[in-house]
């Protein structure tokens, strides 16, 4: 009673206050960290773990420009797109990989559509425009074409002395065009008789009664000069400018593969020669089938923002696993910026901030229990106090027994005399169940009643 008198409040204001604010801290980084997020579905706490799932190699700095774009299901077909594209070779395509790099094939239709131009070229129509050009240099005494440029070449000499000859007589080529050109222009160099002679003799050349006028006939002449001097430089008979028999059909053929190299040229640049070209494309078809894919695929990739991401992997030639593990780090990484915009509160801590606080939080609660055996004896001893005000004359009953030395009254009837003021002396009772039923009342006198070995104890002695 006197211990009760001399119990003074422990001053716990502060260590209260540190302890209270780190656990709401602490309590309050918990919340958002399991706070789902919208349209995802997802806590911060499920991103980090995802992105602690990730393996080292899909780590990537790349990040989406619209997370909110991409929800669950949304990202399920994303993966199996790059999944996609990643088998079609869509990362390790390069200017060297392919002969068919940065076709324009877009459409299936396209990609089959240039297939059979490679075919049809590479395997019949540009050997066979070859050989028809060799046997015709050989029967109009010309060099042979070595390959598909001479021979376009050879083709543009018998077109232009086709045209010639449609303005002018053949024996234009033996009069000596460059003469009667000069004769015909400014007449620089001849005399006034030679050039009177020469143009008269020019007009003689041209078919028709008409004289055609002045302009038209220098051109004529000079094309004709030009003509004679490319012949000359060819020829191996010394002959003349003069036309195939099968010219028309030799042009038409010329003018038919030129049109499909064009139309394929509308798809992937061309080589000037592009016979070995044409084989590399036809033996790897696979490529020209893949593309249309390929684009389709990047075309949605682009509409999501992806396409910082598929250059990254692209650098890395990523495969499968690689592009979708890479995916899922900067499509989680970029959710959890987007959760710390929306969400100040969770973006507050940091990991060492963090660790700071539960480690204070740790050191505080230790101190917290540690001095609460002060506050049960202060609380202890107020409530004692309380009921010796309220029962005076228990608390003088326990005095004179506590002084007496012996004859103290029995327990059950101290109990009956002083029990507001001795249970508020000791709330906590120790007692066998025997002195249990022996010495307390029928009632209720305690909050809470622990049996030890409780099944080794006949209910018939349990109860008082």
């Amino acid at each position: 009673l006197d211990e009760a008198q001399r119990t003074e409040a422990p001053d716990l204001t502060d260590l209260h206050r540190r302890l209270v604010d780190r656990q709401q801290r602490l309590s309050q980084h918990a919340s958002a960290l399991h706070e789902v997020h919208k349209p995802w579905g997802l806590t911060p706490f499920e991103v980090q773990a995802a992105l602690l799932g990730q393996p080292a190699e899909a780590r990537t700095p790349v990040r989406l420009t619209g997370p909110e774009q991409i929800t669950r299901e949304a990202a399920d077909r994303i993966r199996d797109d790059l999944r996609e594209f990643a088998h079609l070779g869509g990362f390790t395509l390069r200017p060297g990989s392919t002969p068919w790099y940065g076709a324009a094939l877009r459409p299936p239709d396209q990609a089959r559509h240039a297939c059979d131009i490679v075919v049809a070229l590479g395997t019949h129509e540009l050997p066979a425009l070859l050989h028809r050009v060799v046997r015709t240099a050989v029967a109009t005494g010309l060099r042979p074409p070595r390959n598909y440029p001479d021979a376009v070449a050879l083709l543009r000499l018998y077109a232009a002395v086709a045209q010639t000859l449609g303005r002018l007589d053949p024996a234009v080529y033996a009069a000596g065009p460059d003469r009667l050109a000069a004769a015909v222009g400014d007449g620089a160099g001849l005399s006034f008789l030679d050039r009177r002679a020469l143009r008269k003799q020019a007009r003689a050349l041209t078919p028709g009664t008409a004289e055609p006028p002045r302009e038209e006939l220098h051109q004529a002449l000079a094309a004709a000069t030009a003509e004679l001097a490319q012949w000359r430089e060819l020829s191996t008979d010394q002959g003349l400018p003069r036309l195939p028999d099968d010219y028309p059909e030799l042009a038409e053929i010329g003018a038919h593969c030129a049109a499909q190299l064009g139309r394929l040229g509308g798809y992937l640049p061309l080589a000037e020669d592009p016979a070995d070209q044409l084989g590399e494309l036809a033996a790897d078809q696979d490529t020209a089938w893949q593309l249309p894919r390929l684009y389709q695929l990047v075309a949605g990739f682009a509409e999501l923002g992806l396409t910082p991401l598929l250059d990254e992997l692209a650098r890395r030639e990523a495969g499968p696993d690689l592009a979708a593990a890479a995916f899922d780090y900067a499509w989680y990484s970029s959710i959890l910026d987007q959760m710390r915009v929306s969400d100040p509160g969770y973006a507050a801590h940091r990991g060492g901030a963090l660790d700071e606080i539960a480690s204070d939080f740790r050191v505080r609660d230790v101190q917290h229990l540690a001095a609460n055996a002060g506050r049960v004896r202060r609380a202890w001893a107020d409530r004692l106090r309380d009921a010796q005000d309220r029962h005076p004359l228990q608390a003088r009953v326990i005095r004179k027994q506590a002084a007496l030395r012996r004859r103290h009254l029995p327990l059950r009837r101290l109990l009956d005399q002083t029990s507001d003021v001795l249970f508020a002396l000791k709330p906590c009772w120790a007692m066998s169940p025997l002195m249990v039923s022996q010495v307390l009342p029928a009632t209720r006198l305690f909050d809470v009643v622990i049996f030890d070995e409780a099944s080794q104890i006949i209910p018939a002695d349990a109860i008082p």
